[in-house]
């Protein structure tokens, strides 16, 4: 299982696309967190990734700043420290292109189907 998710979440980030994979898993008892098993779940992974087809679309002005400066380990950004010396803070440009580009990863008409399959699944 997990040779297949990273195998695909590779792909799909060489592709220059959102890294990530939806597949179908068991769920195993764990009696003690009174949970069943016996059944299965899919799971939709989308890993925290840059994603060219997004940067392409975005201004030359805005593509030029990313991988430089506060924008150096976009979007892989550190928990504490990134802006120091505060502890934890992120700046306004840091925060908004982070939510772009996971608002993108959600909305691009090839990702939109698969986002929208997951969430309306009702199994429960």
């Amino acid at each position: 299982m997990y040779p297949e998710l990273v195998e695909n979440l590779l792909i799909n980030k060489e592709a220059g696309k959102t890294a990530m994979h939806k597949a179908r898993y068991p769920v195993r008892a764990a009696p003690y967190y009174g949970i069943e098993g016996g059944w299965e779940v899919d799971i939709l992974w989308v890993y925290n990734e840059r994603v060219k087809a997004w940067e392409n679309k975005l201004p030359a002005n805005i593509r030029k700043k990313i991988g430089t400066g506060s924008l150096g380990n976009f979007p892989h950004y550190k928990t504490f420290f990134q802006n120091p010396p505060n502890v934890i803070d992120l700046s306004a440009t840091q925060v908004h292109l982070l939510a772009h580009l996971h608002c993108w990863n959600i909305t691009a008409p090839e990702n939109a189907q698969l986002f929208l399959d997951i969430l309306t699944q009702n199994k429960l």
